[in-house]
């Protein structure tokens, strides 16, 4: 998501600098600033946690899961993966692979 914003911005400064600013940059901001936003955050969120979220967590991946579908950030990967890790159960969270498969 967040080289989806990145992406975007990038397009949108080679258009800016060959046509000059528009009204309409202003609405291609939020397609960089959004998943710019939710990506760094979720990237944030893998490296401190680890596997354990709280319900304030949760509520705020899947919120940035909805967003980043919404700007089409992610090619819909990302934004399933928050949504999914928002409404995972903890058991499959917390676990690493091979403890998992091992239970099994």
């Amino acid at each position: 998501m967040l080289a989806s914003g990145v992406n975007t911005l990038v397009q949108t400064g080679l258009t800016l600098a060959a046509t000059g600013p528009t009204a309409g940059a202003l609405v291609t901001a939020a397609y960089i600033v959004v998943p710019a936003i939710c990506g760094g955050w979720a990237i944030r969120v893998a490296g401190r946690s680890q596997g354990r979220f709280d319900a304030r967590t949760r509520v705020g991946l899947a919120v940035a899961g909805l967003a980043a579908l919404v700007t089409w950030a992610g090619f819909l990967v990302g934004p399933v993966l928050l949504i999914a890790a928002a409404v995972a159960p903890a058991r499959f969270l917390e676990a690493s692979p091979t403890e998992w498969l091992a239970d099994r």
